[in-house]
């Protein structure tokens, strides 16, 4: 049989694994029970037996003295008193003995068999009525967890889709600038364009006038 460790987490209560070993526990300590109630029965009927049998030998020594005494006198009718005295005591040790009637042990196996799978069976429903309240605790966390998780998620995907819209913006703005950088240049080259061919105009109408 493996280690018995009993449950410290509510984790483990609702574990099946732990559960059956519970039960498994519970049955091998209600066998070992049983069966040791049926040695101790045994033992004292054993030792029942036993003492039964120390009367039944003390009874027939009793006699055995009671017969050596009787032909040991010269005349048995008329034993003396150290005789009589003996004679007696032994036939109140017979009388003594035979009155002792022991009673075989009776123990009331079903009913202790019955307490004890009355008690194994309420700790068991107790234990499977707590593990179905932290099943069903479980299943709602189980549940609120993954809704969490879902709308994390959506989250996620809406901060992503900013993200990428900030990035195409910005994107946008760059060609803007660009566009905008370069359209300059343009003008810049054109006026620059325009003032290069007045000044030769200026300087031939300059000299037509000094000639």
């Amino acid at each position: 049989m493996q280690r018995y460790n009993p449950p410290s987490t509510s984790a483990q209560s609702v574990c099946i694994g732990c559960i059956r070993q519970i039960r498994k526990v519970n049955q091998v300590l209600q066998e070992q029970y049983k069966e040791r109630i049926n040695h101790d029965c045994e033992c004292q009927n054993y030792m029942m037996r036993i003492r039964e049998l120390e009367r039944a030998l003390e009874m027939e020594r009793a006699q055995k003295r009671t017969l050596k005494v009787m032909f040991s006198t010269r005349n048995p009718e008329e034993p003396d008193e150290k005789l009589k005295e003996v004679l007696e005591i032994n036939k109140k040790l017979i009388a003594e003995l035979q009155k002792v009637k022991e009673v075989s042990v009776t123990l009331p196996f079903e009913q202790w068999k019955d307490g004890i799978e009355t008690s194994w069976s309420e700790k068991y429903e107790d234990l499977k009525e707590f593990a179905c309240d932290r099943q069903e605790q479980y299943e709602y966390y189980k549940k609120k967890y993954e809704n969490q998780r879902e709308i994390t998620a959506r989250y996620k995907q809406a901060v992503i889709e900013r993200n990428q819209e900030i990035d195409d913006l910005r994107t946008e703005l760059e060609l803007h600038r660009d566009m905008e950088s370069e359209e300059e240049e343009e003008e810049m080259v054109e006026m620059k364009d325009d003032g290069e061919v007045e000044l030769p105009s200026c300087s031939s109408s300059g000299n037509s006038t000094s000639v």
